[in-house]
């Protein structure tokens, strides 16, 4: 059973598969020195995403989180400060169309907050980011710790956001 109407050879659904699949390949070839099928195939994982969403016509906030969560994916795969920070910008803009989405989509802030288990992993989910900005904080250089706060601190409002999808 396939997710989507049709079979394996359905756009939408060979579209998804692909993106497993490469989402798989990058797990394999993952600690691979940086290079060009190293990126493709990083930026493979969603960008099938991307494409599926265009195909099935999802919402335009969705898509261009998911363009801007390809390219920080590309970013992120290179070396060097540049590309550091290219992905943590893009990944940050990314969140801002995820939160808007969620918000508009997924019933407001309020229902983030109707039930205690709601608020328990929006908690969990803060009380995460915290622990990885202090993890990391000691392997960025100085110069790059101002944008890495901005980046967990924008992730931190926004944690509910994803307990309204549960």
């Amino acid at each position: 059973m396939m997710p989507f109407l049709g079979g394996i050879e359905g756009t939408a659904n060979g579209t998804l598969i692909l993106s497993v699949v490469a989402a798989g390949v990058y797990g394999i070839i993952v600690n691979l020195r940086p290079m060009p099928l190293r990126t493709a195939v990083k930026m493979l994982a969603v960008g099938a995403l991307v494409v599926l969403t265009f195909v099935e016509n999802g919402p335009a906030l969705l898509f261009g989180a998911l363009v801007l969560s390809a390219c920080g994916d590309g970013f992120l795969s290179r070396d060097g400060d540049r590309m550091f920070l290219a992905g943590l910008f893009s990944f940050l803009a990314a969140h801002l169309f995820y939160a808007a989405l969620f918000l508009g989509e997924g019933g407001g802030i309020d229902r983030a907050f109707a039930d205690t288990w709601r608020i328990a992993v929006a908690a969990i989910m803060a009380a995460g980011a915290l622990v990885l900005l202090a993890l990391l904080w000691r392997r960025v250089k100085p110069a790059l710790g101002l944008p890495m706060l901005a980046y967990v601190a924008e992730r931190l409002p926004s944690t509910g956001e994803a307990s309204e999808v549960l």
